[in-house]
């Protein structure tokens, strides 16, 4: 019972405090990397999921315990901590969305411009398509292609394209 308490309620529980206390220390990080906001991007606001989520990714620590999941029931409290994870990211970055001197935030995708291997020649409706350098597609959404638009032109002139 010991081993079940520390490996379904204790790494779970400690893994959730390191991320709620690191993730402030992480965008603020970022953000003093990020330089000046050279153009700011529309996030739509969520305040209901931003505080829903968490409460209910600490209840899957403790729901193994009272619904008999067999196996399962060790894997619930780690879908908590990533659904945790995941939110906290999501909503420190979000407010702070856009494209900076050194990189570009949406939502809670950021960009570096140094990782940037190509740029295409226009978006694709109000979808934008990044190539890194480990050829890796990054696809960006916004709200209109205008606001896309916008973002690929400011990308061409930091990264002197």
């Amino acid at each position: 019972m010991n081993q079940k308490i520390f490996f379904i309620i204790g790494i779970p529980t400690v893994l959730m405090a390191i991320i709620s206390i690191g993730m402030p220390f992480y965008c603020r990080s970022i953000l003093n990397q990020a330089g000046q906001k050279l153009l700011p991007l529309v996030r739509k606001k969520q305040i209901v999921s931003h505080w829903v989520t968490p409460i209910l990714s600490y209840l899957l620590v403790i729901l193994p315990f009272f619904i008999n999941m067999g196996r399962f029931g060790m894997i619930i409290p780690y879908c908590g901590v990533v659904g945790l994870y995941i939110v906290l990211k999501e909503s420190s970055f979000a407010p702070n969305s856009g494209v900076y001197e050194k990189l570009l935030i949406n939502s809670s995708t950021i960009v570096k411009y140094e990782s940037i291997k190509e740029l295409p020649e226009e978006p694709q409706a109000n979808v934008l398509i990044i190539t890194n350098k480990k050829n890796q597609k990054i696809q960006l959404v916004f709200d209109n292609p205008n606001e896309a638009l916008e973002v690929l032109n400011v990308l061409k002139k930091q990264m002197k394209v």
